[in-house]
């Protein structure tokens, strides 16, 4: 290796150099290997202009990236671990599957960046950043660095409109946001988690030989594969054998998964919106909280399946195939319309019966579903007029 060259080129890679000679400088370092083995640790490329910079799998942990123009920048799979980012143009990045984990995002621009919640949730700081929807960070991730320096500036979270200040945004934004965090929170630091051991490898091996896309998957058996968090949308994985697989908040939009092994996976809060389904076996798969509008879901097997607050809205799918779901609270039916309770599911209603709801008392169970108590009855009366031709006749037990 000529260390040499290797120190030169690093060197061109700076805010003292012109648009043309950076990149050339990394295309350099990308052919050589030299993104990936660490040289960039710790580099200053502070007010850098590193726009539409192709950086795919760079390790760039601690780097000093303040100020720096990424606007366009190829980042997937990237390592910016505690890396300064402050004041960044991120809009338009691809930061998919980029570890980010503990970096300052303070005051960044992200407007339509491909980053996740799942990513953001492991940042140190975000005050002031503008997030890929256009909207301005309203504090809903509790960063420790955003807590600690709001401390400093005498904001306190028992003072909402001293942190509605400190953050930027109005009191009721502030507020919609913590409401969101004592919703939810809790539960994606908890998959964030889990998506730590994803299988970005794998991932990443199977994208770059056009695995994901040409349908080549097809029979194999990726049973327990951790996927979640991951950017999966259009994915072809129909065929694929994947049962207990892990795919907790993973972007699924589009992807085809007709006739693929889900027994038992776990979809909680996923985005698989318009994803086609066909034929695939769900039975027992955790699939509550996850966004199913437009899904074709044409002879999924969805026995035991759980749908507590999922959104069904535009599904292709029957009341044939969700009477034998387990559980469908505060779903979003394929009208639109909120679930009723017509299907009298054993999860449901073995969840209302564990927080002390009387299942047999119509009041009761309109609040546990948190639907009038009209909708409730007629969807009691529904029950009684078609569950009879719905449910399966249990087999008879000798």
């Amino acid at each position: 290796m000529n260390f040499g060259r290797k120190s030169e080129v690093i060197r061109q890679i700076s805010a003292d150099n012109g648009h043309d000679e950076v990149l050339a400088a990394l295309d350099e370092c990308r052919a050589n290997g030299w993104l990936e083995d660490g040289s960039l640790r710790g580099i200053n490329l502070e007010g850098c202009d590193l726009s539409r910079a192709r950086l795919p799998h760079a390790d760039m942990q601690d780097a000093h990236l303040a100020g720096a123009n990424l606007r366009g920048a190829d980042l997937h799979n990237a390592v910016l671990q505690e890396a300064d980012l402050s004041g960044a143009d991120l809009s338009r990045a691809n930061l998919q599957d980029a570890d980010l984990t503990r970096s300052l995002l303070e005051s960044v621009r992200m407007n339509e960046a491909q980053i996740t919640e799942m990513q953001l949730v492991r940042v140190e700081a975000l005050a002031d950043a503008i997030l890929p929807d256009g909207n301005r960070y309203d504090g809903r991730y509790r960063l420790p660095g955003d807590l600690h320096n709001a401390r400093l500036d005498g904001a306190y979270p028992d003072r909402p409109q001293q942190m509605a200040d400190w953050y930027g945004v109005s009191l009721f934004k502030y507020q919609q946001g913590q409401k969101w965090a004592d919703e939810q929170l809790d539960s994606l630091q908890e998959v964030a988690a889990v998506a730590e051991e994803a299988d970005v490898d794998w991932l990443a091996e199977a994208r770059s030989g056009g695995k994901l896309e040409d349908g080549s998957l097809r029979g194999e058996d990726l049973s327990e594969i951790n996927l979640s968090g991951c950017d999966l949308s259009r994915a072809v994985l129909a065929g694929v054998i994947l049962d207990d697989a892990y795919f907790l908040r993973a972007d699924l939009r589009e992807a085809d998964l007709s006739r693929a092994s889900l027994v038992g996976a776990d979809f909680e809060g996923a985005n698989l919106m318009e994803a086609v389904l066909r034929g695939a076996d769900l039975s027992a798969a955790e699939l509550s909280r996850s966004n199913l509008q437009g899904a074709d879901l044409r002879g999924a097997d969805l026995l035991e399946a759980s749908l507590i607050e999922a959104n069904l809205q535009g599904a292709i799918v029957t009341d044939g195939q969700l009477v034998l779901v387990d559980a469908l609270t505060g779903a979003t039916l394929p009208d639109g319309c909120r679930y009723n309770g017509r299907f009298n599911l054993e999860g449901d209603l073995a969840n209302a019966g564990e927080t002390g709801i009387d299942i047999n008392d119509a009041e009761q169970m309109a609040l546990w579903y948190d639907i009038p108590l009209s909708d409730y009855q007629a969807g009691q009366n529904w029950a009684r007029r078609n569950l009879p031709s719905l449910r399966p006749e249990e087999e008879e037990v000798y």
